[in-house]
């Protein structure tokens, strides 16, 4: 909002206790400190010390980053079935079945944090156990239809 004083059109001066309203009926400066001061108070009340600080690093990342919760289990799922994969193996796994790359640290972190895993045995014996040549390779074809989600 502009005032014209003399020849010269200036903006206001506001200081804290003037009132001066704008165009909503809402006093400008004042008020809107005012409203932060309250805020920050009641949340003070209700959290305590930790509302005055920033969020940790932990929470952030839960908001906008974090993988959708069937990627999080099959993640935790292939490693408890299958110790021997690498993380970036399971993240090549991720990729085809989600289309969706997660980084190996992601993959790391997952582990580390993720979710109890809801297979505890293997879905099928180790190649070695199984005496059958044919039945060795028609386990090998199955389980490979059932990762790429065929």
């Amino acid at each position: 909002m502009m005032v014209k004083r003399g020849e010269v059109w200036r903006k206001p001066s506001v200081s804290a206790g003037s009132g001066l309203k704008t165009g909503n009926g809402f006093s400008s400066g004042a008020a809107t400190q005012n409203s932060a001061c309250m805020k920050a108070s009641a949340l003070l009340g209700c959290m305590g010390m930790a509302s005055l600080l920033r969020p940790s690093k932990k929470p952030r990342e839960d908001h906008h980053r974090s993988l959708p919760v069937p990627m999080r289990q099959l993640i935790v799922d292939l490693k408890a079935e299958y110790p021997d994969f690498s993380l970036r193996e399971i993240a090549d796994i991720c990729h085809v079945q989600f289309d969706r790359r997660p980084s190996h640290n992601t993959v790391k972190r997952v582990l580390a944090d993720g979710p109890p895993p809801s297979r505890t045995t293997r879905q099928y014996a180790l190649s070695a156990d199984i005496p059958d040549p044919a039945e060795r390779r028609l386990a090998v074809i199955r389980l490979h239809a059932t990762s790429a989600g065929v």
